[in-house]
């Protein structure tokens, strides 16, 4: 990420004028990916893992090996959102797009973690702003919200 002079925030779209919850889920897995990235890789063994080359045959695999399984879901990122399987798999789930995932995800996150409500004199305060805002600009009225 280095040089980069502007960021958008994540969730963030058509130019910052509006979020998307289902943006701001998929953004997150990339922040995630990206700040696993600079990390880098951590050096546990000296030399890196030399020890796992002695006895090496073109039959051996490196996902197979104790060293791989013991570091592996540390040192590997694994998104839920965006889809890293093969094309085989991701039809035997039922071929669900990253924006269907990242729907599910909030559809999920909002049932476990409900926002809270706002007390009526603040949404009153809101709406008054709003229709101020709205008139200075030719509107006169303002859609009725569901209760």
């Amino acid at each position: 990420l280095s040089g980069v002079n502007v960021v958008s925030g994540p969730g963030m779209m058509n130019f910052e004028s509006c979020q998307s919850l289902e943006k701001l889920v998929v953004d997150n897995e990339i922040c995630g990916m990206a700040y696993r990235l600079i990390q880098g890789i951590s050096q546990r063994d000296d030399p890196i893992a030399k020890n796992l080359f002695e006895g090496f045959t073109a039959e051996t695999q490196f996902l197979s090996m104790p060293h791989t399984r013991q570091w592996y879901r540390q040192e590997h990122t694994f998104p839920k959102i965006i889809d890293r399987d093969t094309y085989d798999y991701w039809v035997s789930l039922g071929r669900k797009s990253t924006a269907d995932r990242a729907s599910d995800e909030v559809e999920r996150l909002l049932k476990e973690n409900p926002p809270p409500l706002l007390e009526n004199d603040i949404i009153q305060e809101l709406r008054k702003i709003m229709l101020a805002d709205a008139r200075d600009n030719g509107i006169s009225t303002l859609p009725e919200l569901n209760s």
